[in-house]
């Protein structure tokens, strides 16, 4: 398992950071355009959760929810020492 670099990076480290979860549209305060450093969020989203890193849920408010995978704990274990 290769290590995450860059934006990939950055947005699991949020999703890791979130306890209970995290929305899209909180995860989009990040982006460029909003005065954050990340790019193409979605598009990275995607990815991650393709390579089994994220999960996605739903809320009770029916939005979806992204946490961290069995796959992403382990990740995480390498990326904080």
């Amino acid at each position: 398992m290769k290590p995450l670099t860059n934006s990939r990076r950055s947005i699991f480290l949020e999703v890791a950071n979130a306890k209970e979860g995290i929305t899209k549209s909180k995860l989009c305060q990040h982006s460029v355009y909003r005065g954050g450093s990340i790019n193409r969020i979605p598009h990275h989203l995607v990815g991650l959760q393709e390579e089994g890193y994220i999960k996605v849920t739903r809320s009770c408010r029916k939005e979806y929810l992204f946490n961290i995978s069995k796959k992403g704990a382990r990740m995480l274990a390498i990326l904080q020492p």
